[in-house]
C-alpha cells in the first residue's frame, strides 16, 4: 500500500473508531479495558499513528456494536 494511502487508511479508521466510541458513551479507557489493551494505545489508534490488527478490528466492532460486514 502506498504511504498515502495508508496514512489516509489508518486516519478514516481511528476517526471511525473514535466515533463510534463516543457514540457508545464510552472513554478511551474503558474501551481499552474492554480490549485488554493500554489506553494509550487505543489512543494512537483513533489519531491515526497505529493500525489495530484485523482481529482486533474484530473485537472493536463487537464492543462497540458495530457491523464489520
Amino acid at each position: 500500500m502506498q504511504k498515502d494511502m495508508k496514512n489516509e487508511y489508518s486516519a478514516i479508521l481511528g476517526n471511525n473508531i473514535k466515533k463510534y466510541r463516543e457514540m457508545n458513551k464510552m472513554t478511551q479507557i474503558e474501551l481499552a479495558k474492554n480490549l485488554n489493551i493500554k489506553q494509550s494505545t487505543v489512543s494512537q489508534y483513533e489519531s491515526g499513528d497505529r493500525d489495530p490488527s484485523t482481529q482486533m478490528i474484530y473485537k472493536i466492532c463487537e464492543i462497540l456494536q458495530i457491523d464489520f460486514n
